[in-house]
């Protein structure tokens, strides 16, 4: 194949330089996708946020939320499990003993966090404290993307604002194989794409 070169820097024309030409092309475009989505909207692809927003993946990782068990108390058992693992240092727990202790069919439950912050300025969303969680009470799937504040004070997440479970209209992970897992389901994609590549 005979190489071909491109200059790039060429010298503009008499019609280039009078730059109405160009503009006037530029509004072509921009008028023919006025008149083309104005009465029915065939090729709008923006989104009405907030009303409408993308679905998020099921890997996506959002703002914490901790879970509750079914009597209604919070799962997190103030193990400092979380906060070890975290490479930044963002979790901080304070430890309440309880008066009166209760079982579950695995352990008995005699501590809960007092208070349970997390400085959403530093962390990383690296998402190893919902791995270091032994009893699942952390997690990262509420698919909160909007942690806009003015102060600095408004970004660390107490513990009243996280036990505010997810809102299932909004916040809501998609799952592209609806009645499967999602580990089951990347493990799905992923053998998928394989097969896929092993074909060309």
């Amino acid at each position: 194949m005979p190489f071909k070169y491109m200059q790039h820097n060429r010298p503009l024309n008499l019609r280039e330089r009078l730059y109405y030409p160009e503009i006037f092309n530029g509004l072509r475009v921009t008028l023919r996708h006025f008149f083309r989505n104005w009465p029915r909207k065939r090729d709008v692809v923006t989104k009405q946020y907030p009303e409408e927003r993308y679905p998020f993946s099921y890997r996506a990782r959002g703002r914490h939320y901790l879970t509750h068990r079914s009597d209604g108390r919070l799962t997190c058992v103030a193990c400092m499990m979380c906060a070890m693992a975290c490479p930044t240092n963002v979790i901080t727990i304070e430890i309440g003993e309880l008066k009166t202790p209760y079982y579950t069919d695995r352990q008995k439950i005699d501590r809960y966090p007092t208070s349970f912050k997390i400085d959403q300025l530093t962390c990383i969303y690296c998402g190893f404290c919902v791995e270091a969680c032994p009893e699942d009470a952390i997690r990262m799937d509420s698919a909160r993307s909007m942690m806009a504040s003015y102060t600095r004070e408004e970004c660390v997440q107490t513990i009243d604002l996280l036990s505010v479970p997810p809102e299932p209209e909004h916040e809501q992970i998609y799952n592209p194989l609806p009645g499967k897992e999602p580990a089951k389901a990347a493990l799905d994609i992923r053998s998928s794409k394989a097969m896929k590549q092993r074909e060309y």
